[in-house]
């Protein structure tokens, strides 16, 4: 069995080291597949902990670190092991004594790997753009062939090393490619990939390009089932999705051959896979004739059929579905108009304007007698910031419709109406105008605070215009369901 021994100032390996204490080596072991290809040379690395020189007194495997080899003050000593058997554990052990006086006994263990001289070696997928292979030591390789989708076509490039073999990292580039397609095609898909010095062929599916697949609800002409989902090509969706039955096809927004389209119908049914929900409310934005401005609600289905929303024009509203129960199916209502619109107030999306320059300042002497000269402009509106209000507090101890929610009243914010959902209640609050909250919400919502219904052990009758008077007259906030 051949031995070798270096020193080195530090190495970076893997394996199985000793605990780590005071005074001690970590012993760990690396190997590669010999050139005989049915044996292990095994790298066993020994590393001092400490800023002070050891000499090594005792060792187990002598031909691989010998006795009396000096490691410098945190430094290394590194010995190969040749002819090690495929499968079998090996062991290390190093008594050192430090220039200082201290001593130490450590152990390190490493099983050489039963496959180790297997031609089955793996490798990384490829990416879009190239494929990176990291040749084991003492493997090369001359072909690499990886074969592309292209417009429906198969096209195979075939790496070949003309001045010798390839080996350690090597990264083949398709653009580099003589054969690669020019102008660079959009969209493409990688297949299948053959490495030369390894049994194993990378197979699978690697979508490429602008046009790489999307995922959409489809339309289709039926009521009980209004959408499908599918995923196709941007290409696809462009040539044959964008107009389909006059732009019912729910599409998310997507960029292709450098163009962005914006996304089209209700979005959150893309997250639901397309599939309407059987009740529930609809969010509407009714538009007025006679003040010319859009009102939003939630309605549930039964009112917004009342209304007739569906035969108002200018309405816009979500898409929802309820069952007819006089001939019993699933009756589907697809979205109307523009669905951005259905999460502002008063259903018109704001004006985009920049930021305003920093107001001109300055502050000479005396007190009180600074001057802060804002760029007035109708689109802007300059405030005070102001903290985010404490948490109201709370209290339920016991019975029905009697909590109580008192929130820190100011001038300098705006609280909302309580709202009573499964059980509990929350509140928003909003910085009154010409101020806003420090930090970049504009609103807080505190709670849920959980409401307690229990029967309380004594009730004390409290008149109903008298329980009205004391509402009336408290700064708390009581509210019944």
């Amino acid at each position: 069995m051949l031995t070798t021994l270096a020193l080195a100032g530090g190495l970076s390996v893997v394996g199985m080291a000793a605990p780590a204490s005071a005074h001690h080596n970590t012993i760990t072991a690396t190997s590669v597949c010999a050139t005989d290809g049915k044996s292990a040379t095994v790298t066993w690395t020994a590393v001092n902990s400490e800023n002070v020189r050891e000499t090594i007194t005792s060792t187990t495997q002598p031909g691989v670190i010998a006795k009396n080899t000096v490691i410098a003050a945190k430094g290394s000593a590194v010995g190969t092991q040749t002819g090690a058997e495929l499968g079998k554990k090996y062991t290390l052990e190093l008594k050192g004594k430090w220039d200082n006086g201290n001593t130490s006994t450590d152990t390190g263990s490493y099983t050489v790997p039963a496959a180790l001289c297997d031609n089955d070696w793996p490798y990384d997928a490829p990416t879009c753009t190239a494929l990176t292979v990291k040749y084991p030591k003492n493997v090369s390789g001359n072909d690499v062939n990886i074969r592309f989708v292209i417009d429906g076509k198969k096209l195979t490039l075939n790496f070949h090393n003309n001045t010798g073999r390839w080996n350690n990292t090597q990264t083949f580039t398709y653009a580099s490619h003589v054969n690669w397609p020019k102008p660079a095609p959009d969209e493409f898909v990688i297949e299948w990939v053959q490495v030369d010095g390894t049994n194993y062929h990378w197979e699978g599916k690697v979508d490429c390009g602008e046009g790489s697949k999307l995922t959409i609800c489809h339309a289709t002409a039926s009521d009980k089932n209004p959408y499908e989902l599918i995923t196709i090509s941007k290409s696809a969706v462009v040539s044959a999705h964008l107009k389909h039955q006059k732009g019912e096809d729910i599409i998310p927004a997507f960029t292709y051959k450098g163009k962005t389209y914006s996304a089209q119908g209700d979005q959150t049914l893309l997250v639901g896979g397309c599939t309407l929900p059987a009740s529930g409310d609809v969010t509407v934005c009714h538009w007025d004739p006679q003040s010319t401005t859009y009102t939003r609600s939630w309605l549930t289905v039964d009112q917004f059929l009342s209304a007739k929303h569906g035969e108002h024009t200018n309405d816009i509203y979500s898409a929802f579905s309820y069952w007819n129960w006089d001939f019993p199916f699933l009756h589907s209502v697809r979205e109307r108009g523009d669905q951005a619109l259905l999460a502002y107030t008063d259903c018109v999306q704001p004006t985009e304007v920049p930021v305003p320059a920093e107001p001109a300042f300055s502050d000479e002497c005396g007190v009180d007698n600074y001057v802060l000269t804002p760029v007035l402009s109708d689109a802007v509106v300059w405030g005070t910031e102001v903290p985010v209000p404490a948490e109201p507090a709370f209290s339920d101890e016991c019975g029905v419709d009697n909590y109580v929610l008192t929130p820190v009243l100011s001038d300098a914010v705006v609280w909302g109406a309580p709202v009573l959902a499964d059980g509990k209640v929350s509140i928003t609050a909003t910085p009154a105008k010409g101020h806003k909250f420090a930090g970049a919400s504009q609103s807080v919502t505190f709670g849920p605070f959980t409401l307690n219904d229990a029967a309380c052990d004594t009730e004390v009758p409290v008149s109903r215009s008298r329980r009205r008077r004391r509402r009336a007259t408290s700064s708390r906030v009581h509210r019944s369901r």
